[in-house]
């Protein structure tokens, strides 16, 4: 379910993302996309604009990729 974010988050969320750069910026992105949007990075471009195809696309991708591999070790361990 979507967290309702106000047009004072939403403006926080942006200029957050403005300041960082690079790998930390996906990051962020990703993050909030997954907390705060249900991972959609459809709804990230509606609501935030970020870009869904070099973005926040392939940083949360990444993650969950990663935590898949990550669960996978442990319940072969």
């Amino acid at each position: 379910m979507m967290t309702v974010l106000t047009d004072d988050v939403i403006a926080s969320f942006k200029g957050a993302a403005r300041k960082l750069t690079g790998p930390r910026r996906r990051a962020f992105q990703a993050q909030a996309t997954l907390d705060y949007l249900d991972g959609s990075v459809w709804k990230a471009e509606r609501v935030f604009g970020w870009s869904h195809h070099m973005s926040a696309a392939s940083r949360l991708c990444r993650l969950l990729t990663a935590m898949r591999f990550c669960c996978k070790r442990i319940v072969m361990v």
